[in-house]
């Protein structure tokens, strides 16, 4: 699916492995790479791994990139009830000077499914 507004470009895939999903996605906007901002929407795909590492490649192509995923809950209070809030992990990459990107990859959680 491909929705073309302005200056921004929507592509999207649905239902697909994450890293599959994720890995063609980066293939295509470095092969490609836009005159404009694009925004890309991947839904129900998963799992899709570590976001850092898919916004870097992104960033040592020349992109400044973020990349963010939601999660079921699965976060409840430390004093204990309900799971009221997911993941919800966030990356953001952006390239440097001297080649190396910067990138912060953050998850509300310990761990990306939040089992510990």
């Amino acid at each position: 699916m491909e929705i073309a507004r302005g200056r921004l470009r929507a592509l999207g895939w649905s239902w697909a492995l994450g890293y599959l999903t994720l890995a063609a996605i980066v293939e295509a906007q470095l092969a490609d790479p836009p005159r404009r901002a694009r925004v890309i929407v991947a839904a129900h795909c998963f799992p899709t791994g570590m976001l850092g590492y898919w916004v870097r490649k992104l960033a040592e192509g020349g992109f400044v990139a973020a990349l963010t995923a939601t999660s079921p809950a699965r976060l409840g209070s430390p004093a204990g009830g309900p799971k009221l809030a997911g993941t919800n992990p966030l990356a953001i990459a952006i390239p440097s000077s001297d080649g190396e990107p910067i990138v912060a990859d953050v998850s509300m959680a310990p761990s990306p499914t939040a089992m510990c």
